[in-house]
C-alpha cells in the first residue's frame, strides 16, 4: 500500500475518469443483483473451481499526461458540416495528439461478470501494448450552432459485446468464480469525454480548472475507490460505445452531481440493462422477436440491426414473463441432445450451436428447426410439454448468448449527441469483418473469439448543438475556452488510459 500521502496523490493524477466513462451499473460495476450462480445438473460434472488470485501487485502511480496543444475548434459554414469521418472539412481542422497514461488499472467486476477487465494492466493491455495514440479535431458552424469533435485512436481489435449472457460460459483467469449457469461476460470499446456544466465545479481533488475532470470524483474511504460524484457543481460527459451507442448513431448523454451522482441526461436513454431477476446471473429478459431491427430515425434512419449481436427496443420477446427456465432447458439438453451437439454447442454429429447463424435465429425460427422432420431429434421434442420446449429453445439460444443490453431511440436532452462512423451494424457488416478466432490459436478466451473482430482503429465523429438550452449540458460560448477530460477503454469499462485536463477553444471567424 501507498503511504497516505502518495495515494492522494495518485488519486488527484487518476481521479478523473475512473467512474465518469465506466459502465451504466456504477462506479464500481457491483451493483447489479445478488443472484447466485445455478449449479450444473447430476448428469454433468462441476467445472473445475479456478484458485482464488492474488491481487496486482502494487505499482507506482501513474504519470499525468502533459496538458497537450489546446483543441482548437475551426469555424466553417454550415453548408460544409462534415458528413462523415473522412470528410474533406477535416483537412481544414488542426488535429492535435493527446498524450494518454494510465489512467485506472487494476479494477475486476463482481457478481458473475467475467472476462471484463480487458485493460486490466492499463497501458500494457490496452490495444495490446501499442500507443493508442489519440487523436483529436474539432470544428463548428458558424452562423450555425453545431461542434464536431473528431477521434481517431489506434485499437487493432473492435468488441461488439457487453455483458453477454452466456450459459456455462469462459472462466475468467483474473477471478475465482464458478463460471456454471449464466454469467456475464465480453465488453465493448469506448470513448468518453467529460466537460464542466456548473462553474466551480470541485472535490476534494480541486477545481475543474485546476485537475480537469478529476473534481468531478470523490474518494469512497470504505472501498478505496472513486464515485463519480462531485462535491460541488455539475459536470457533462459523452460516452460514446461500440456495443450502446453507436449502432443507433447516438451517443449515451449523461451528467454527474452531488446527489444523484452520475445519471443519464432528461429523456429516454438509449440503453437499458437486459437480464432477469435483475442478476447478472439471471440470463436474459428478451431476446430477438423475429421482427426487422430497423432504425426509425436519426443519423442511422433505415439501417437494420443484427440480432446476433444488438437487440433493439420493439423487436423483443419478453421470456422472463413467460416464466422460462435455462436450468431446465440444460437438463434436457444434456438428456437429449449432447450426443449430437457436444456438451458445449460446439457441434459433432449434428452441426454447431454456437454460431451467428443460430444467434441470428427467431424463437419461432428455431422452434421450426427443431421439430422438422429432417431433425433426428424431432420426435423426443415434439414429446415433450410445450414449457419444456420454450425452456430447450432458451438454453439452445443461450449457446451463442444473448446480448447484454437492449437499445432505444433516445428523446429529450438524451438525444442531444448523435455520432457517425464508419462501424456497419447490419449482417452483412458484421460479416465482412474478419474475425479474431482465424488468427489466434485457441487458449481460455477462444471461446469469446468470436466476438471480436480484426481492425486499424477507430474513427469517429460526435456532433451537438453548442446550445442545446437543456441544464443537464455543458452550454458552448465561442467566446470561451472549456477545460475537458479524456478516456479511452478497450474490451472495459472499469479500467481505462485517458488525459485528465484538456483545454478547448474556439478560433473566431
Amino acid at each position: 500500500m501507498f503511504r497516505k500521502g502518495m495515494r492522494l496523490t495518485m488519486l488527484l493524477l487518476i481521479g478523473s475518469i475512473f467512474v465518469v466513462f465506466g459502465s451504466i451499473g456504477g462506479c464500481n460495476d457491483t451493483n447489479n443483483g445478488g443472484g447466485q450462480p445455478t449449479p450444473p445438473p447430476p448428469t454433468q460434472p462441476p467445472p473445475t473451481q479456478l484458485p482464488p488470485t492474488q491481487p496486482p501487485p502494487t505499482q507506482p502511480p501513474p504519470t499525468q499526461p502533459p496538458p497537450g496543444a489546446d483543441l482548437s475548434a475551426i469555424p466553417i459554414d454550415p453548408a460544409e458540416a462534415p458528413v462523415d469521418c473522412e470528410d474533406p472539412i477535416w483537412d481544414e481542422a488542426a488535429e492535435i495528439s493527446v498524450a494518454t497514461s494510465t489512467v485506472v488499472s487494476g479494477r475486476l467486476y463482481g457478481d458473475g461478470q467475467l472476462n471484463m477487465s480487458g485493460t486490466f494492466g492499463g497501458t500494457t493491455d490496452f490495444n495490446s501494448g501499442d500507443n493508442a495514440n489519440l487523436r483529436l479535431a474539432a470544428l463548428y458552424t458558424t452562423g450555425g450552432s453545431e461542434i464536431y469533435i473528431r477521434a481517431r485512436w489506434d485499437d487493432t481489435i473492435r468488441n461488439l459485446d457487453r455483458r453477454r449472457a452466456l450459459y456455462n460460459g469462459p472462466a475468467d483467469p483474473e477471478k475465482p468464480d464458478d463460471p456454471a449457469g449464466y454469467t456475464s461476460q465480453l465488453n465493448d470499446d469506448k470513448i468518453g469525454l467529460a466537460f464542466e456544466i456548473t462553474p466551480g465545479t470541485s472535490s476534494e481533488f480541486g477545481t475543474f480548472d485546476e485537475v480537469g475532470c478529476a473534481a468531478s470524483c470523490h474518494f469512497v474511504a470504505a472501498d478505496e475507490s472513486l464515485d463519480m460524484r462531485p462535491e460541488t457543481g455539475k459536470v457533462d460527459i459523452w460516452h460514446w460505445k461500440t456495443s450502446r451507442s453507436e449502432p443507433v448513431g447516438y451517443v449515451n448523454d449523461q451528467f454527474a452531481e452531488p446527489v444523484g451522482g452520475r445519471q443519464t441526461d432528461a429523456g429516454v436513454s438509449i440503453e437499458s440493462r437486459n437480464r432477469a431477476a435483475s442478476s447478472n446471473r439471471g440470463g436474459p429478459m428478451l431476446i430477438w422477436d423475429g421482427t426487422e431491427q430497423m432504425i426509425p430515425f436519426g443519423p442511422r434512419t433505415g439501417e437494420t440491426l443484427d440480432p446476433a449481436f444488438i437487440l433493439l427496443d420493439g423487436h423483443l420477446l419478453d421470456v422472463e414473463a413467460e416464466g422460462r427456465d435455462a436450468d431446465n432447458g440444460e437438463i434436457l439438453y444434456l438428456a437429449n441432445c449432447l450426443g449430437c451437439h457436444g456438451p458445449d454447442g460446439e457441434g459433432g454429429i449434428g452441426p454447431a450451436l454456437d454460431t451467428k447463424k443460430f444467434g441470428r435465429l427467431s424463437d419461432a425460427e428455431l422452434d421450426g428447426l427443431i421439430a422438422a422432420g429432417s431433425h433426428p431429434g424431432s420426435g423426443t421434442y415434439l414429446a415433450l410439454s410445450g414449457a419444456d420446449q420454450a425452456d430447450l429453445r432458451l438454453r439452445t439460444f443461450a449457446f451463442w448468448g444473448t446480448a447484454g443490453y437492449y437499445l432505444k431511440m433516445p428523446e429529450g436532452s438524451a438525444a442531444d449527441i448523435t455520432t457517425m462512423s464508419e462501424l456497419d451494424y447490419s449482417e452483412a457488416g458484421i460479416d465482412a469483418l474478419v474475425n479474431i478466432a482465424t488468427s489466434q490459436a485457441p487458449d481460455f478466451n477462444s471461446r469469446l473469439n468470436k466476438y471480436k473482430f480484426i481492425q486499424d482503429g477507430y474513427c469517429v465523429v460526435l456532433a451537438r448543438e453548442l446550445d442545446t438550452t437543456h441544464d443537464d449540458d455543458t452550454q458552448f460560448d465561442i467566446t470561451q475556452e472549456y477545460v475537458f477530460g479524456v478516456a479511452l477503454m478497450d474490451n472495459d469499462g472499469q479500467n481505462h488510459i485517458g488525459n485528465t485536463r484538456l483545454t478547448l477553444d474556439f478560433l473566431l471567424p
